[in-house]
């Protein structure tokens, strides 16, 4: 009867597998990168990115992705801090941000994600990777702010390799005040 029962468990352990397996390859998400005119001296940037896969270009670029996970769930409090903060550094040193044409602006107060949440994922990952199933990590925000002197009619932005490939979306958005019951018109030119 127990026999039985394992049995039963065991097969349908494996068939949820396969199928969580099959399903998150449908899900995968490229990294993402929006900006946003708010004034007109001042850009904001949010990414939405892979941060594990970021942080192992830059920490341990030829790991494989389990043996990082697994090293970085293991890793004492304070030196992952440390390693994490490494990377955000060299993350947004090397983005690059030109504005007019003419000079740098570089992206300032950088919000990346948590590092108690940070380390969170890494654990879960490493669950997941213990017992055989894969884990897609879901995108992480970060957030960053640029202003210039002058008003800014053009910029162009080059990401750090370690982004990888990154959809780029940039806007200046349009508002309008309504009155309680009344309609708002916006065009889409």
């Amino acid at each position: 009867m127990i026999g039985r029962v394992f049995a039963r468990f065991s097969l349908a352990l494996v068939l949820l597998t396969v199928l969580a397996a099959r399903s998150q390859a449908h899900e995968l998400t490229d990294n993402r990168a929006n900006l946003v005119l708010r004034a007109p001296n001042h850009l904001s940037l949010t990414l939405f990115i892979d941060y594990t896969a970021a942080l192992q270009r830059v920490l341990a670029p030829k790991a494989g992705r389990t043996e990082f996970v697994l090293a970085m769930a293991a890793m004492e409090e304070s030196e992952f801090r440390r390693q994490v903060n490494l990377a955000n550094e060299r993350l947004q040193s090397a983005t690059r941000l030109t504005v007019n044409g003419k000079a740098d602006a570089p992206p300032l107060r950088w919000a990346w994600p948590d590092s108690t949440a940070a380390r969170q994922r890494f654990r879960q990952q490493a669950m997941a990777a213990t017992v055989g199933t894969h884990e897609h990590d879901q995108p992480s925000e970060v957030r960053a702010d640029a202003r210039w002197e002058a008003p800014i009619e053009s910029a162009t932005i080059r990401f750090s390799r370690e982004f990888g490939r990154v959809l780029v979306v940039w806007y200046r958005p349009r508002q309008v005040w309504t009155d309680a019951g009344r309609e708002a018109t916006m065009r889409f030119d």
